[in-house]
């Protein structure tokens, strides 16, 4: 379904997200997952620490990672269906001022990963 005021789908991401990023997506025992369990575990994937993911660097080695955990924190959904996380507060994790680096690396993140997530 397009949203007409921005001319893009109104589906959540997370109705395109693989299996894999699905399992991922949960604590042990079903519970949505924090900004700082998102960040450590996708730290922990890439080799990382939770305080490199929040640094203000550019490099690719940790840009692409801080995306991932990006769209892993925007795939929590709540009870209702909604995001359990809007961008701005996922920026302001990162230390960022806005919220348009959280959608970008939204974008980015899907684009690079072929439109699954």
């Amino acid at each position: 379904m397009q949203n007409p005021k921005h001319g893009h789908s109104a589906a959540r991401a997370t109705d395109n997200a693989s299996d894999e990023n699905k399992s991922r997506t949960f604590a042990a025992g079903g519970a949505p997952l924090s900004m700082a369990e998102a960040a450590l575990a996708v730290a922990r994937t890439h080799g990382l620490t939770v305080q490199q993911l929040r640094a203000r660097t550019r490099e690719r080695r940790i840009a692409h990672p801080r995306q991932e955990a990006m769209v892993l924190m925007r795939a929590q959904i709540r009870p209702c269906g909604r995001p359990r996380f809007s961008c701005l507060q996922i920026a302001r994790y990162f230390g960022l001022k806005n919220h348009s680096t959280c959608v970008h690396a939204l974008k980015a993140a899907r684009n690079r990963d072929g439109g699954r997530t």
